[in-house]
């Protein structure tokens, strides 16, 4: 059983501070979507809103069409996962998982039918009896995820599951979480301030700041069409590079780096830019190479590297431009060492400009 979830116009206050500013997202049913921001941007308290922890202050918040602003968080059939687990320590997996259904008197034959599910779905079963202290991160992790399955909530919402996890872990539980959403196909709420996490589990990305949306969009969407520098600096590892520009005044386009550096614009429909028009400048790490090959959709930039962070199979590249940092992604068997001047080409088909005073895309 999957639903649809529409949030108009939500906003919550703390006295008179206002932390979420009208936020309005429709997310269709058996969709993944992400909530993704730095911390205090307001993504948490909307997801707990959401869930029926946290009052509404203005707005309508709706599952499968039925207004549940009102609602306790027990008559909303959601199911939420939690950051620090929140597991019982003196019961076992099995009694973990079940707690909610035997709180309900559900049948014991309904409930052991239903942790077998969630056991067998998540790898649990050899573990049932343990208690969660003999257990590791990633187990509490899909013992909490097994007591959200066996309700089967309408929607499951995620609040920073894997913040507690290390690098490994975290990568296992994504694939997992991954494969529970393709298995379940239930309308999911994840949030994280992970971009990494938001780029490799979401249907769409809701990006926000400040209690308020920037973009909402598919993963690719906004990694290659951000609608300001927040979203371009935000998504993608490492960030889009973003340095002060203005358009140059002469006969063909060309944007002015500071320290000299010139870059030829191709001409994009819909764009109209100004001489001498303030801008920033925004190219990605992958889409600067040290081995270019030249062309006209090719533009090269004289600069000395600073820092060489080898990764084994590319290497991350923090070279000086003029007054600005530029960091690169290139091959890990690139021989490239501090203090080497290099040129570097720029994919001028990948070339972003933003408005030096919105900070808004504008080509």
């Amino acid at each position: 059983m999957v639903a649809s979830v529409s949030i108009q116009n939500v906003v919550k206050r703390y006295d008179k501070t206002t932390v979420v500013h009208g936020v309005s997202l429709d997310i269709e049913p058996g969709e993944f979507v992400v909530l993704v921001g730095p911390s205090g941007c307001g993504k948490s308290t909307t997801l707990r809103m959401v869930a029926g922890l946290e009052e509404i202050s203005g707005g309508t918040i709706r599952i499968d069409g039925r207004v549940i602003n009102d609602l306790a968080p027990k008559d909303r059939d959601v199911a939420m996962v939690f950051q620090n687990y929140a597991l019982y320590p003196h019961l076992n997996v099995r009694d973990n998982i079940s707690f909610g259904l035997r709180l309900k008197r559900t049948k014991k034959s309904v409930i052991d039918a239903a942790v077998k599910t969630a056991a067998d779905i998540l790898g649990l079963q050899p573990l049932l009896e343990r208690k969660p202290s003999d257990l590791s991160g990633g187990q509490r992790q899909r013992v909490a995820m097994g007591r959200a399955i066996v309700r089967d909530p309408k929607v499951f919402l995620f609040d920073q599951p894997l913040s507690n996890l290390d690098a490994k872990l975290r990568t296992q539980m994504r694939a997992e979480i991954k494969r529970l959403h393709q298995r379940l196909g239930t309308t999911v709420i994840y949030v994280t301030h992970d971009q990494v996490e938001a780029m490799t589990l979401a249907d769409r990305i809701v990006v926000m700041r400040d209690g308020l949306i920037e973009q909402i969009g598919k993963p690719m969407d906004l990694f290659l069409h951000p609608a300001n520098t927040f979203v371009a600096s935000f998504i993608g590892s490492p960030p889009m590079n973003l340095m002060p520009a203005r358009i140059a005044v002469d006969s063909t386009q060309h944007v002015e780096l500071n320290g000299g550096n010139r870059i030829s614009l191709l001409p994009r429909a819909g764009t109209h830019l100004a001489p001498g028009q303030e801008v920033v400048f925004g190219i990605r790490p992958e889409d600067v190479t040290l081995d270019g090959v030249e062309g006209s959709e090719r533009a090269q930039i004289k600069a000395t590297v600073d820092i060489v962070e080898p990764l084994g199979s590319e290497s991350i590249l923090h070279a000086t431009v003029g007054d600005h940092s530029l960091v690169v992604k290139v091959g890990g068997l690139n021989e490239v060492h501090p203090g080497d001047p290099v040129t570097l080409h720029v994919d001028l088909t990948r070339v972003h400009l933003f408005d030096a005073q919105s900070q808004a895309s504008i080509y």
